[in-house]
């Protein structure tokens, strides 16, 4: 799952990471430590993403189940939509118990909700058709949210 910014373009859910168009999203770890002294020194993270003792990599979910929470997320400010899809996972990837954690990923099929449409006080509406041209750039598959498989979750209920 996907928040999708005003430029029509992809976000990660839990992170301010903007998917990159026409090339994959290379994971790094954003679980920054912080220094003792001085406490508001960022210190580097000394391991590549994903890593096994981290929560750091690019997520892919296994099934239904293990996506719902993802659609619990607000809906931030500065976002149009939020967009279901399947992720091609692929260089170090760890099976995990809800999916797998890799370090590098890219859209493999978008699928957007027509309806219900989401509101909040901030909303920001475009028309899904607007968001499906601009998703297009991405060069995968762009679906209205009629066409989700079953095993797609359906967090719009």
């Amino acid at each position: 799952m996907w928040f999708v910014d005003r430029s029509a373009r992809l976000r990660s859910i839990t992170f301010d990471v903007p998917w990159p168009v026409g090339e994959p999203l290379v994971a790094t770890c954003l679980h920054r430590r912080r220094s003792w002294r001085p406490p508001w020194r960022v210190l580097p993270v000394d391991h590549d993403a994903p890593d096994e003792k981290c929560h750091c990599g690019i997520y892919g979910a296994a099934d239904r189940e293990r996506t719902r929470d993802y659609g619990s997320f607000a809906l931030p400010r500065w976002a149009a939509a939020r967009v279901l899809g399947r992720v091609q996972l692929w260089g170090a990837v760890l099976e995990c118990e809800q999916g797998w954690r890799a370090s590098y990923g890219y859209p493999a099929r978008l699928y957007l909700p027509t309806l219900p449409r989401e509101r909040h006080r901030h909303s920001y509406h475009m028309a899904p058709e607007t968001i499906a041209l601009g998703l297009a750039d991405y060069g995968v598959p762009v679906e209205f949210g009629d066409n989700v498989p079953t095993d797609i979750p359906v967090p719009f209920v």
